[in-house]
């Protein structure tokens, strides 16, 4: 995506976007793992907790009322990943937010990786269906697009730290130019995410949730 203006030519540039894609699956996917392990090290009192909430959020579900939660839920999702989405882009630029970058994306993983294998383990195929559920449909589109503007910051970052110890710099502008529309097309996708998880997401989870309680 930045070959056009690194230093070295395309094959650099494609190079530093493999690397940054290589480098965002791997800390997401290690962040699903240690969410996964970290529901091994939970006490029977918190699996107690974190059960009856869940519990008390399915009954909630299956009476949702329109206006005022569905509301709620979508404008506090869409605040969550427009604040994500915007520090992650940040962070591209500053170069030195780098590590904030990487812990955005296995954070997300851990996130995952926690909520699925809790549900999993304590309640088998139900928390399975429950699973497939609550995290699944939003998702879909809120992790790739997620995933693809954490490579892409980490991209940015790498072509500047490596211009500038290039004899040739890169055109700034048109990279910087590119790199945050890039941005925005994301945010966007990331977004329609969160209507999706205000709108079909409890409608999804009334059903599942009734033939579950």
């Amino acid at each position: 995506m930045w070959g056009g203006g690194f230093p070295g030519g395309r094959a650099s540039g494609h190079m530093v976007g493999r690397g940054a894609c290589i480098l965002v699956a791997m800390l997401f996917l290690a962040g699903i793992v240690f969410g996964a392990v970290a529901v091994k090290a939970l006490g029977d009192d918190q699996k107690a907790e974190l059960l009856s909430y869940v519990d008390a959020l399915m009954r909630g579900v299956t009476r949702y009322t329109e206006p005022v939660k569905r509301g709620a839920v979508l404008q506090a999702s869409v605040l969550n990943n427009l604040k994500t989405a915007a520090a992650t882009w940040f962070l591209g630029v500053t170069v030195i937010g780098m590590p904030l970058v990487m812990a955005i994306v296995f954070t997300r993983g851990f996130v995952l990786g926690f909520t699925v294998s809790f549900l999993v383990e304590e309640l088998g195929y139900r928390g399975l269906l429950l699973s497939a559920a609550a995290v699944l449909p939003h998702n879909l589109l809120a992790v790739p697009a997620l995933l693809s503007l954490g490579m892409m910051s980490l991209s940015f970052s790498f072509t500047l730290v490596a211009s500038a110890g290039a004899r040739r710099g890169i055109d700034f502008l048109s990279q910087f130019t590119r790199y945050s529309l890039w941005a925005m097309v994301l945010t966007a996708v990331i977004l329609l995410s969160s209507g999706i998880e205000a709108i079909v997401t409890p409608s999804i989870l009334g059903v599942v949730g009734s033939r579950m309680m």
